[in-house]
């Protein structure tokens, strides 16, 4: 009979966990309570693969949308704006400001409007407080227009569609 279980054991592979004296224990769960990452998973979590290729495929849409408007910050503002032939049209937003929340889908709509003549961008004071600073920033929202490089137009405060629409033509036709 000794010599059944053990050829048993032999052919599983070992000792099931009960015969070994462990016991399972419950999922462990993170703070959103999804299951915890298990030491296999490559990914940090164990959401299979069609989660990470939808997040994957999600990020290559968002980077390649049309009317995308661009984060402006000290490392890309020479090339993205300075450097910039056409108009470049920049909000200065602060993160806890609730009239540039207020203004961002507006800002996103003419964005897509005007995606082919002109480009956008959004500047954080608060991450980029030197080049706010350079940029004579002091309340937010702020959009500044630039044309070759240079500001030829500003306005300070929340502005709805159609005034924001204006003003992009307007430097379009400067």
């Amino acid at each position: 009979m000794a010599d059944e279980a053990a050829e048993d054991t032999r052919r599983s592979g070992g000792p099931s966990q009960h015969e070994a004296g462990e016991r399972s224990e419950p999922a462990r769960r993170d703070r959103f309570g999804e299951v915890a990452a298990s030491p296999n998973s490559k990914f940090g979590t164990d959401y299979g693969i069609f989660h990470f290729v939808f997040v994957v495929a999600a990020l290559i849409a968002g980077n390649t949308a049309a009317g995308r408007v661009a984060p402006i910050t000290q490392a890309n503002f020479e090339k993205e704006v300075r450097e910039s032939k056409g108009v470049v049209v920049l909000e200065a937003y602060a993160v806890s400001c609730g009239p540039c929340k207020m203004v961002a889908p507006i800002f996103s709509e003419v964005s897509k409007q005007f995606e082919r003549r002109a480009k956008f961008g959004t500047l954080n004071v608060g991450e980029e407080g030197f080049l706010s600073k350079e940029l004579g920033i002091r309340a937010t929202p702020t959009f500044l227009f630039f044309k070759g490089g240079k500001v030829i137009d500003r306005h300070v405060g929340t502005i709805d569609q159609s005034d924001l629409s204006e003003k992009v033509e307007e430097a379009l036709n400067n």
